[in-house]
This record gives C-alpha cells, sequence and structure tokens, in this order.
C-alpha cells in the first residue's frame, strides 16, 4: 500500500511540474527586458556618435613591397596576425639591388563616418634613433562611404637614399583628427582645415624592415 502511495505521489508532482508556465520577465532584480539592439547604417556601422576611440579602432595604416618591385632579387615576409592585419614586414633585397624598390602604403578604413569625417596626415620615416628622418608625407580624408576602402600611397625608396645601407627601418606616423559633427566632406582639404578638430590621435603603421644583402640570391 505504501509503495503505491509513494507512486501516485511522485505521478503528481510529475503532472505539476509539466503544467508551470514561465513568468514574462519583469524589471526588478530577477530578469530584464532584452536591451534594444543599436541601429545600424548602411555600411554596417553603428549610428551612435563617433569619438576618437572608433577612429583608432577603424582606420590604419599598412607597408609593403609593392607589386612592381617584386622580383627574383627581393624576398618579402609578413607578419600577419589572427585578424588579418599586418604587424611587421621584412624585406631582403639581393644583388643586383633594384633602381627602384617601390613600397605601397594603403590606408585602410573599416568603418564609414557618416557625419563626422575623419583626416589623416602621414609622415614617413626611415632609420632608428638620432639617424631617423622624415623622408614623405601624404595625407586623405575619411567619410561616409569609407566602410571598408583605401587610399594608396607609394613612394620610391631609393630615391631617399644618398648611399644603400646594409639594413634599414622604415615607418608611418599618422595623425588622425576627427572633425566636429556636420563637418561637409565634400571639399575638406587635409592640409587646410576649416576648423579645429573635435578630437585627436597618433598612430602608426607596421614597421619595414629592409635588409640589402651584398651577394646574389641563390
Amino acid at each position: 500500500m505504501m509503495k503505491l502511495l509513494s507512486v501516485l505521489v511522485l505521478v503528481l508532482i510529475v503532472l505539476a511540474g509539466c503544467d508551470a508556465t514561465p513568468k514574462p520577465a519583469g524589471n526588478g532584480s530577477g530578469g530584464g527586458e532584452a536591451p534594444p539592439t543599436v541601429p545600424v547604417d548602411a555600411h554596417g556601422d553603428d549610428t551612435a556618435p563617433v569619438d576618437i576611440g572608433d577612429v583608432e579602432a577603424g582606420i590604419r595604416v599598412e607597408v609593403k613591397v609593392a607589386e612592381e618591385s617584386e622580383g627574383p632579387n627581393i624576398t618579402t615576409d609578413y607578419l600577419i596576425d589572427a585578424r588579418q592585419i599586418l604587424n611587421m614586414a621584412t624585406a631582403n633585397v639581393y644583388l643586383p639591388h633594384p633602381e627602384k624598390l617601390l613600397l605601397e602604403m594603403k590606408t585602410i578604413s573599416k568603418r564609414s563616418f557618416e557625419d563626422s569625417p575623419v583626416v589623416f596626415r602621414a609622415k614617413v620615416f626611415v632609420g632608428e634613433g638620432k639617424n631617423k628622418r622624415e623622408i614623405d608625407e601624404f595625407s586623405g580624408v575619411f567619410g561616409a562611404k569609407a566602410a571598408f576602402t583605401n587610399i594608396a600611397h607609394t613612394l620610391d625608396l631609393m630615391e631617399h637614399l644618398d648611399e644603400i645601407p646594409e639594413s634599414l627601418l622604415l615607418i608611418v606616423q599618422f595623425d588622425l583628427l576627427l572633425m566636429p559633427k556636420g563637418t561637409a566632406e565634400e571639399g575638406l582639404d587635409p592640409d587646410q582645415l576649416p576648423g579645429e578638430a573635435s578630437d585627436s590621435s597618433m598612430n602608426v603603421s607596421n614597421p619595414v624592415r629592409i635588409n640589402f644583402i651584398d651577394e646574389t640570391r641563390e
């Protein structure tokens, strides 16, 4: 008899559990409504106001040996991380050393800047320590259609060398200037701004190590 009673009690507990209906989440500490999704524009970017952190995360400069200069006497090695971002470039240049060594510098934007265009001003440096010197500069603007685009600049390194060194370090240092909301992108001159930037930041490209080797490539 006791065994039969226990079975009946167990069945009643199971049925009561199946009949339970979930309570709607409230605004108390026990739960709440799901946070609203952030609206996204046509380029896949948040429409929330842009700050300098967004600019720093969205724009970078990558430097490589240009395809025109690739050849049997030049070998390249590119260190690319898991996010497919170039962290370091190395080029070994064997005899005969070329008359031209073109380096391509791409300023890449992974997002658009709808209402607040971004101006970048870049300077190219070679050498290290006291021997570091500027050899070139370039600039540009990223605005409403900047997502997944790049602005390319090509430099002939050999034009800036008085003599060929054993090894050379090159890097691009660039300023990012976030213009005030409502600044017109069209006709915006990176070198003659219509007013002060609302915020700014400085960043650098991947370093490029170029080794000039006094022997032919085997």
